[in-house]
């Protein structure tokens, strides 16, 4: 059979009941308070940061300006191109068969060309009156005009003004002949480059500037809700905030639990033990 504990000496009161040791399992109190974060919101932004469009520099009116600029160039390296072709192009004045003989006017000094259907294949013969020169081209050159397409045969050059002629004959398949103006093939290599060259040279210089001016918006952006933040962009450092009571700067400390304060006594001072006296 246990004994009870011990009461307390006589004049002394009854001690406060004990604490049991710990706490029960799950009532710890945390020893890491929550982080706290600016605006409430982790990653250094507060989440009610608000910038507008029109805040933002460059202004999006450049996004326009590229607009027009790739319009322009698209649009005017089209019409350059077009009418440089159509300028540059030989027109064909004088049409005629094989074997018949074509009159036309080349003044001294002046040169033509003689042009024949490029799907026919033979050799061609030609003759001309006196004061006319044929000499081979230097270089193909051909081109589409009313259906056909045309390829250059010879080179016309005369000494002497006035009206000429021009006969010829072939042993295959060459039935259409034609006498007109000498190519400026350099022309038409300018005007075939303006064509191709101008819309893409239109559409590079556009996308440049919106990818320019997107990325210094965005960069502008960024500067701005940092400002208006407050947090040079970093966010706090996760922990209780320095200077809480109760905490070293940086660590946190887990509050005791189980064991209360220690005490001076049951009831006040401890007394010495009274003896009897020695006899």
């Amino acid at each position: 059979m246990s004994m009870p504990p011990p009461g307390p000496p006589p004049g002394f009161p009854p001690p406060p009941p004990q604490q049991p040791y710990g706490q029960p399992y799950g009532q710890q109190p945390l020893g890491y308070p929550q982080a706290s974060f600016p605006g409430g919101a982790p990653g250094g932004y507060p989440a009610q940061t608000r910038v507008s469009a029109s805040e933002l520099r460059p202004s999006r009116w450049w996004y326009g300006i590229a607009a027009v600029i790739a319009v322009l160039f698209i649009g005017g390296g089209i019409t350059a191109g077009a009418v440089g072709v159509l300028k540059n192009s030989p027109s064909l004045d004088t049409k005629f068969d094989i074997g018949e003989t074509a009159t036309f006017t080349l003044d001294s000094g002046h040169e033509a060309s003689l042009y024949a259907v490029a799907d026919g294949k033979g050799r061609l013969k030609c003759s001309a009156s006196e004061g006319i020169k044929l000499t081979g081209p230097k270089g193909t050159f051909m081109f589409t005009d009313g259906g056909d397409k045309w390829e250059r045969v010879f080179n016309l050059k005369s000494s002497t003004d006035g009206k000429h002629q021009v006969t010829c004959s072939s042993d295959d398949d060459i039935t259409k002949l034609a006498i007109g103006d000498k190519a400026n093939t350099g022309g038409l290599a300018g005007s075939v480059a303006a064509l191709l060259c101008g819309p893409c040279v239109g559409i590079i210089i556009a996308a440049a500037i919106v990818l320019v001016v997107a990325l210094r918006r965005k960069s502008h952006k960024d500067r701005m809700i940092r400002d208006r933040n407050g947090s040079g962009g970093y966010p706090p450092a996760f922990g209780p905030p320095q200077g809480a009571p109760g905490f070293l700067p940086g660590y946190p400390q887990q509050p005791p639990g189980g064991y209360p304060p220690p005490s001076t006594g049951y009831g006040g001072p401890q007394q010495p033990p009274s003896y009897p006296p020695a006899l």
